[in-house]
């Protein structure tokens, strides 16, 4: 139903390809009506939020690159963040920029405009099981300023999650359609259904998915979610011990 576009894929490539194969992108996506947040052809676009009207509950999405518009956090492989700046500002597309004191102001904004606010934050270290310090308190200063939940990615493998002030954090839910096949924790992740009663979340089910032929997601067996659930609860547990916090 809708696309973000607020990672290292859209603008940022090795092959050059830049900001028109970005334009060539929205172009395409709103040819075809597909709904996108996260990016825009300038920054009050890219940190629009998109909303739903679901069940007679509004609910808005917010895109923030943390990877390649991260105006904060030093660049390195082990913070995963890249020397360059896809950001989105007055006369350039781009992608939103993670610059904490924009994002906190875009959810507190969002909250005046819907009932549910679901900042999705691309970031963290690759191949990475537990999320750095700095991406974890940054999701957890956007639950404080209002947000519903959290979801982020990058790293592709799953991170677990942890309950903050009373509000989940799932980090990277992992690879859907990529092409590694090199090991089992980057050919596999998984669909995050959430389950809400009016605006509060009951619920948070995992369906995992296995990435064959470099291309194909195809739904896990039952042992292969039990051992994808396995390094869920291996990650969630070793982000609990580090920071003290409940999963």
């Amino acid at each position: 139903d809708a696309l973000t576009v607020a990672n290292n894929h859209t603008v940022w490539n090795s092959e050059g390809w830049g900001l028109q194969a970005f334009l060539d992108t929205l172009d395409a996506m709103e040819g075809h009506g597909m709904p996108y947040f996260g990016g825009g052809r300038n920054i009050s676009a890219a940190r629009a939020p998109l909303v739903f009207e679901l069940a007679g509950q509004r609910i808005a999405f917010l895109g923030i690159d943390g990877v390649t518009a991260n105006y904060e956090v030093e660049p390195g492989t082990i913070n995963g963040v890249l020397d360059f700046d896809a950001g989105a500002t007055a006369d350039r597309p781009g992608t939103n920029p993670f610059l904490m004191s924009q994002v906190l102001e875009d959810i507190s904004a969002a909250t005046s405009v819907a009932d549910i606010v679901i900042p999705y934050f691309h970031f963290g270290a690759e191949y990475v099981s537990v999320v750095p310090d700095w991406a974890a308190a940054a999701a957890r200063a956007a639950i404080d300023a209002g947000a519903t939940m959290v979801v982020t990615n990058h790293p592709h493998v799953n991170q677990g999650m942890e309950v903050y002030a009373g509000r989940p954090i799932v980090y990277s839910p992992g690879n859907f359609i990529l092409d590694q096949m090199w090991a089992a924790e980057v050919r596999s992740g998984y669909i995050l259904e959430i389950d809400f009663r009016g605006t509060r979340i009951v619920g948070l089910r995992i369906h995992g998915v296995e990435i064959e032929e470099f291309h194909q997601p195809r739904p896990m067996s039952a042992g292969e979610q039990a051992t994808l659930l396995d390094r869920f609860w291996a990650a969630s547990d070793r982000l609990a011990a580090r920071d003290g916090l409940t999963i």
